[in-house]
């Protein structure tokens, strides 16, 4: 019977776990849910719930990664069309304006900014 308690008391706490991991991730705590999923993976190995997780939670994390990097870069191009375009350096801002809607095509600034370019060298 001690065999018996033991997994109810092992389920009971993996459980636990799992319903903290699933809080956490529901909140966006991806770090912190993705620790919790690693202790119910090491709690019970053969089950594939925290592992799928884990998973999900690291792809997450390279979206995020990958869209913060994209907006360092979109925002460094802006920035220096900007500092062009203050220069009246039309030909290199339009330039760099025209990357930046490459990064980010549902961007209404540096469109606006090339209209802006065309009607003062217009």
């Amino acid at each position: 019977m001690p065999d018996l308690t033991k997994q109810k008391a092992l389920d009971d706490q993996y459980a636990g776990i799992i319903a903290n991991a699933d809080k956490l991730l529901m909140a966006k705590t991806y770090p912190d849910a993705r620790a919790e999923y690693g202790k119910a993976g090491n709690l019970k190995p053969s089950e594939s719930y925290p592992k799928t997780k884990i998973a999900e939670i690291d792809n997450i994390l390279a979206d995020i990664e990958a869209q913060k990097s994209k907006d360092d870069q979109y925002k460094g191009l802006i920035e220096k069309a900007d500092k062009l375009l203050t220069e009246k350096s039309y030909e290199p801002a339009k330039t760099e304006y025209q990357n930046a809607i490459v990064i980010k095509p549902a961007e209404a600034y540096p469109k606006g900014k090339i209209v802006e370019i065309r009607q003062s060298t217009g």
